[in-house]
């Protein structure tokens, strides 16, 4: 699945460099490293997270209830 269309393009574009390619691909990642990679904010890992909890999936690090 592509990432939300609420998350910001500079977040899209930090991701994408990062090598994830879809929301589903974070499932497991590091909140931290997630959180380090520029372009990607507050804003964006709300969305990121909100999203993936819509899902049952979750950051590494994260309370499920985040």
């Amino acid at each position: 699945m592509p990432f939300p269309k609420e998350l910001a393009k500079p977040a899209v574009r930090a991701l994408h460099v990062a090598g994830f390619d879809t929301i589903d691909a974070l499932h497991g990642q590091r909140y931290e490293d997630i959180a380090k990679l520029h372009g990607v904010g507050e804003k964006a890992l709300k969305t990121i997270t909100a999203e993936l909890a819509r899902r049952g999936l979750a950051l590494k690090g994260m309370r499920s209830n985040a």
